[in-house]
C-alpha cells in the first residue's frame, strides 16, 4: 500500500515538473540553404520557462538531425553581440471599441517603446480600425514616429485586427534579415476581417515572425491575445499590470536579438525537394526540439561524368552553338538578298514617333496599306515586270534623311512599300496643306528602290525635276514632297 502511494507521489512530481518546464524552449527562426550551399545555416532562439534568453550554450547543448539522420559535426555561435538590424512593425488599434483612458495608455506605451528603441532598430507604423493604413515605413527617426503616433485618433465602426496583423507580417517578411517582430497595440476585438485567427498564426509561423501584443488585463479578449502571442513565439504585455512597459519591451527585444547560429555540412543534393531539419536542445533538465522544412534549389545542369567526358561534352556543345550561329547569320543575309513579299495586312509599328515639329512630321504605326492605295490608276502597272531596274547594284538596306535645316532625322525603309502623305494611313506623315493624303510612295523591287507619285496635287520632285513616272532611286538622291526634303541613302551588299 505504501509503495502505491510512493509511486503516485513520484508520478505527480514528474507531471508537475513537466508542467513547470513546459516549452517551447528552442525555436528554429530561419534556415539558409542557398547562400553557402552545401553548408546549411540555422538561426535558433533558446528561452527558459520565463521567456528569458539562455546564454552560454555550445555544441554540447544541440543535436541536429537532417531527414531523420543525425549530423555528426555542427558549429554553434552566439549572435547576441552581432550588429544586425532589428526590424519591428507597430500596429495601433484606433477603433472606438477601446475606452478612451486605455487608448491613451496604449499610445503612451507605444511612444515610450519608441523612445527606448536602440540605434539598430528600424520601426514601421500602422494604424487600423475598419481599414488598415500604413503611416510610416521602416525608419530610425524617433521624432517622426512619435509625431505620427500622437496624431492617431479614434474613429471607424469596425476593428479589422486580423487584417492588420496579416498586413504587418506581409510587410516585415519582405525585409532581409532574421531579426524581426510585430508589436500590436489593441484590446483584442476583431470584426470584419477577411482572415481568421488560424490564418494569421500560420502566416506568422511560416515566416518566423513572433507577435508581441500590448493590451490590458481587463480586456474580454485577453485570453485570445495571450494564446496568439504564445503560438507565434511572442509575448503579451498588459499595460495595467506592468509597472515599466519600456523595461519589459527591452527584455523582449534582447530575446529577439539573442540567437544562436548553427552551421553544418549537408548531405542533401540540390534536388529542389522539401527536407526536414530538426534541432534538439539539452540544457540542464530541459529537453526540447523544433523541426522546420527547407529546400535546396535544383541545379540547372547536373553533370556527373569523368573530367575527360565533361570536356568532350563541353566541346560538342560549343561546336553546336557555333554551327547554329553560322546558320542563323546565313539565313539573315539570304532573307535580305531575296526578301519575300509582304502578304500580311496585320497592323504593326514602323518608325519612331517624331513630335513637336512645325510641320508635325511623325510616324504612323497603323500598319501596311492595300495595293489599291499604293498604286492608284495612272501611276503604273502593279507587276514587277513593268519596272526593270537599270542598276544591278542591290541595296541591303535604305533610309531617308529629313532635311529641315536644324537636324537630320533618319527613317529606315524596312518595308517593301512606304507611303508618304498627310493621312493617318501613311507610313511617314507630313502635316501640311501642300501634301496630299497619299502623296508619294517608295517601293523596293529586286533589291532596288523606286519612287512613285501617287497623283498628288502639287507633285513629287526628284533632284529638282517633277516626277511624271516611277524613277529608280540612287544614293544621295533628293526627294521633295510638299515643304519637306528627304535625302535617299542606301547601303549595298
Amino acid at each position: 500500500m505504501i509503495m502505491r502511494y510512493l509511486k503516485l507521489i513520484s508520478l505527480m512530481s514528474f507531471l508537475f515538473s513537466i508542467s513547470l518546464w513546459a516549452g517551447p524552449f528552442v525555436k528554429i527562426n530561419s534556415i539558409d540553404a542557398r547562400v553557402e550551399y552545401p553548408d546549411i545555416q540555422l538561426r535558433v532562439s533558446v528561452q527558459d520557462k520565463d521567456k528569458n534568453w539562455i546564454a552560454g550554450l555550445d555544441e554540447e547543448n544541440f543535436l541536429v538531425y537532417e531527414d531523420g539522420y543525425r549530423v555528426n559535426y555542427v558549429q554553434v555561435k552566439s549572435l547576441e553581440k552581432e550588429k544586425d538590424l532589428l526590424y519591428l512593425v507597430f500596429s495601433i488599434d484606433s477603433s472606438k471599441s477601446i475606452p478612451q483612458d486605455y487608448f491613451q495608455k496604449i499610445k503612451k506605451s507605444a511612444i515610450d517603446i519608441v523612445i527606448a528603441s536602440g540605434v539598430l532598430e528600424r520601426i514601421s507604423l500602422f494604424r487600423f480600425n475598419d481599414r488598415v493604413v500604413l503611416l510610416k515605413n521602416f525608419t530610425d527617426n524617433k521624432s517622426s514616429l512619435i509625431e505620427q503616433i500622437e496624431k492617431i485618433e479614434q474613429h471607424g465602426s469596425k476593428t479589422v485586427l486580423y487584417d492588420a496583423i496579416y498586413d504587418s507580417i506581409d510587410l516585415i517578411s519582405r525585409v532581409e534579415g532574421s531579426r524581426k517582430a510585430v508589436v500590436i497595440f489593441t484590446d483584442g476585438k476583431n470584426e470584419g476581417s477577411s482572415v481568421t485567427f488560424d490564418d494569421v498564426t500560420a502566416f506568422a509561423n511560416a515566416h518566423s515572425i513572433p507577435l508581441f501584443i500590448v493590451s490590458f488585463a481587463k480586456s474580454e479578449n485577453i485570453k485570445s491575445l495571450r494564446r496568439l502571442s504564445k503560438l507565434t513565439g511572442g509575448q503579451c504585455l498588459e499595460v495595467d499590470t506592468i509597472q515599466n512597459v519600456p523595461a519589459a519591451y527591452q527584455r523582449i527585444i534582447r530575446n529577439i536579438k539573442s540567437q544562436y547560429l548553427i552551421r553544418y555540412h549537408t548531405m542533401v543534393k540540390p534536388d529542389g525537394k522539401n527536407h526536414l531539419a530538426e534541432v534538439r536542445l539539452k540544457y540542464a533538465e530541459v529537453r526540447d526540439r523544433d523541426i522546420k522544412k527547407f529546400t535546396v534549389p535544383r541545379e540547372t545542369v547536373q553533370i556527373d561524368l569523368p573530367p575527360f567526358k565533361q570536356m568532350l561534352l563541353v566541346a560538342i556543345m560549343l561546336l553546336f552553338t557555333f554551327v547554329f550561329i553560322a546558320l542563323l547569320v546565313y539565313l539573315v543575309k539570304r532573307s535580305r538578298r531575296y526578301p519575300e513579299p509582304v502578304r500580311s495586312k496585320k497592323k504593326r509599328p514602323f518608325f519612331e514617333n517624331y513630335s513637336n515639329r512645325q510641320e508635325s512630321l511623325y510616324n504612323n504605326t497603323s500598319g501596311s496599306l492595300d495595293e489599291d492605295d499604293l498604286y492608284p490608276v495612272g501611276v503604273g502597272d502593279k507587276s514587277h515586270e513593268t519596272i526593270a531596274p537599270t542598276n544591278q547594284e542591290y541595296y541591303s538596306s535604305a533610309w531617308l534623311l529629313l532635311q529641315d535645316g536644324k537636324e537630320n532625322k533618319k527613317f529606315v525603309l524596312s518595308r517593301d512599300e512606304v507611303v508618304i502623305g498627310s493621312s493617318d494611313e501613311s507610313h511617314i506623315i507630313i502635316r501640311s496643306r501642300g501634301v496630299s493624303k497619299k502623296h508619294s510612295c517608295i517601293k523596293k523591287i529586286e533589291g532596288n528602290y523606286f519612287l512613285f507619285d501617287m497623283v498628288s496635287d502639287n507633285g513629287t520632285f526628284l533632284n529638282g525635276t517633277k516626277l511624271l513616272r516611277p524613277k529608280q532611286l540612287y544614293d544621295w538622291d533628293e526627294i521633295v514632297t510638299g515643304p519637306i526634303t528627304f535625302i535617299f541613302r542606301g547601303s549595298t551588299f
